[in-house]
C-alpha cells in the first residue's frame, strides 16, 4: 500500500479507478492526437500507460503538458488529493461554534441554534394552531415553555436585578439630588 515505512503510520491507499475512467483518459488523448498535439510515439506511450494506471494521480501526468479539454475530469485538476484521514474523506469546513465532538456540538454551537429558534418560535406556534389545527392550549403551553427555556440558557436580562450602586440601591421615588430644581409636571 502506500505508506512510509519509517513513519509508523500506514496512510489509506488512494481510490482505484475503474475501466470508465481508464476510458474516459484514453478518448481525450486521442482528442489531442488528433488535434496534433501528440505524435504517433507520444500518443502510443500515454495510450498504454492510461490503461495500467490504478489512480487519479496515475493520469494526471499524462495530461500535464496538454491544453484541459475538460475541465470536470479528475486528471484535469493538477492539484494533489485531498489527505484522508483515518475514518474517510476530510469533513467539510464548518461555521465557528458548529464543529462537532464526540458528545455533539458544542456549547457556542447550541447557543447559536438557540438564538436562532428563539425569535420564531411564537410564528411557529400561531402557524401551528391556524394551519395545523394543533390544539391551542398544547402549543401556547410548548412556546411558553420553550421561550423560558431559551430566555435562561441565554441569560436573559429582562428580569434580573441591577447590582446595588456604590451607596446602596440608589435614589427612590421621591429622592433627587439637593442641586436638582422640582420637577412640575
Amino acid at each position: 500500500m502506500t505508506s512510509d515505512p519509517g513513519s509508523g503510520d500506514a496512510q489509506r491507499p488512494l481510490p482505484r479507478i475503474g475501466d470508465a475512467e481508464r476510458q474516459a483518459a484514453v478518448d481525450e488523448l486521442s482528442e489531442h492526437y488528433v488535434a496534433g498535439r501528440l505524435d504517433d510515439a507520444e500518443f502510443n506511450e500515454r495510450m498504454d500507460s492510461a490503461l495500467q494506471a490504478r489512480t487519479i494521480p496515475d493520469l494526471i501526468p499524462l495530461f500535464a503538458d496538454l491544453p484541459t479539454l475538460n475541465p470536470l475530469a479528475p486528471w484535469s485538476q493538477p492539484t494533489q488529493p485531498p489527505p484522508l484521514s483515518a475514518y474517510g474523506p476530510p469533513a467539510l469546513p464548518r461555521r465557528p461554534g458548529t464543529d462537532l465532538t464526540a458528545a455533539g456540538p458544542t456549547e457556542q454551537g447550541w447557543m447559536s441554534l438557540v438564538r436562532g429558534l428563539r425569535p420564531i418560535i411564537w410564528p411557529i406556534a400561531i402557524a401551528l394552531i391556524i394551519f395545523a389545527h394543533v390544539p391551542a392550549p398544547l402549543v401556547i403551553f410548548l412556546a411558553i415553555v420553550l421561550t423560558v427555556a431559551s430566555s435562561r440558557m441565554l441569560g436573559s436580562t429582562r428580569h434580573q436585578e441591577l447590582p446595588p450602586g456604590p451607596q446602596g440601591p440608589g435614589p427612590g421615588p421621591g429622592d433627587r439630588p439637593s442641586g436638582d430644581p422640582p420637577n412640575r409636571s
